[in-house]
């Protein structure tokens, strides 16, 4: 750790821990410490960041996309719903698949709780919602929270992960064949068609495209090679409010009202059986 990193007692703890792995999304210069919580690049150039009072790091470039950030009620939707337990399969399929982590990388990773299933040596998050961020560095076990635009350039440095995560959440195969080092392993959550499928028709979530798996494989080809598939299929009993939870963190969210979703929601038999049916993928940096 450099002394700059050492010496700002300002960042949190997880944050000083995966310091020396981020880079400036302008110049891509590695990241120094000052005084005042103050963070900047040490690039001929410095450019300054912003930590935030909540101990999450932006690192913005000026082209970042900040209009897709899940809202607070979204992500207070999902803490609602993943501290339930409901996808503790799934979590525990991507924990399986990446033992002994070192460093590991969530890319778009929200409000943690996979990362936290994992339970790596140095945990890092980039998400673009602040909101998300803030449960990141309030969780159990904190992580370095950063908040990043995950369709652009991540302010990570080349080869600096031994895991990457990317759970319901964009994918850029290039980037993450960067930041993963040779032989690094990279793991994806991708929903089955029949993911929720008792909810798609009278709750109008949008479908499952059926050839996203096959497209996931023709964009790592070259990077990545294939390690193993798992099919996480189970069934979930869901109250009323449990839907109301799953339904107000995913996109649908966005698209619909919180009158019709509740409207629609009370057309279904409270229990509902609903079918969790997603595809965890492991694949290795070539």
């Amino acid at each position: 750790m450099t002394d700059s990193a050492k010496g700002s007692s300002a960042l949190p703890a997880a944050l000083r821990r995966a310091f020396e792995l981020l880079r400036c999304p302008h110049c891509g210069a590695a990241l120094v410490t000052g005084t005042h919580r103050t963070v900047s690049c040490a690039g001929p150039r410095p450019h300054p960041f912003d930590l935030s009072r909540y101990g999450y790091l932006t690192l913005f470039d000026a082209k970042a996309n900040r209009s897709t950030a899940d809202s607070a009620n979204m992500v207070a939707h999902r803490v609602a719903f993943l501290d339930a337990g409901h996808y503790g399969p799934i979590m525990a399929a991507v924990a399986a698949a990446i033992p002994g982590a070192g460093v590991a990388v969530d890319v778009g990773g929200g409000t943690g709780h996979y990362l936290r299933a994992v339970a790596p040596e140095v945990g890092l998050v980039l998400d673009n919602s602040d909101h998300a961020l803030r449960q990141v560095v309030r969780g159990s076990p904190p992580h370095a929270a950063v908040r990043a635009d995950v369709w652009r350039r991540l302010p990570v440095a080349d080869a600096a992960a031994d895991a990457a995560t990317v759970i319901f959440a964009p994918r850029a195969p290039a980037e993450l064949a960067r930041i993963l080092r040779p032989g690094g392993t990279l793991v994806t959550v991708t929903p089955e068609p029949d993911h929720l499928a008792e909810l798609r028709e009278p709750l109008g979530l949008l479908a499952v495209d059926a050839g996203k798996a096959q497209r996931l494989a023709d964009d790592a080809a070259g990077a990545f090679t294939p390690r193993d598939a798992t099919r996480v299929r189970f069934p979930m009993t869901l109250s009323h409010n449990d839907i109301e939870h799953l339904v107000g963190m995913g996109p649908t969210a966005r698209h619909r009202s919180a009158e019709q979703l509740a409207a629609a929601i009370a057309t279904l038999a409270d229990p509902v059986t609903v079918t969790a049916d997603v595809t965890v993928g492991s694949w290795q940096r070539a």
